[in-house]
């Protein structure tokens, strides 16, 4: 965003997001949504296409392996 042709940045709550150089951010800053997730959610499914890349701002995300014997670590 500019205001008076001085770039202006909206303070960001991902680290990630927040270490890109300004122009690399201004580029993607208009892809970003803001999407609350709940408990327990998949966010992605073993052999699918990934869609979508998700940057959390709290909380934690975890990844699970499903083993030959149907159980998950």
């Amino acid at each position: 965003m500019t205001r008076r042709g001085i770039l202006v940045r909206r303070p960001i709550s991902n680290n990630l997001l927040a270490a890109l150089p300004g122009a690399d951010y201004e580029r993607i800053a208009p892809a970003l949504e803001v999407v609350p997730l709940e408990l327990r959610r998949v966010l992605h499914k073993p052999g699918e296409p990934i869609t979508h890349v998700y940057f959390p701002t709290g909380g934690f995300c975890s990844i699970l392996t499903v083993l030959d014997d149907g159980g998950m670590v």
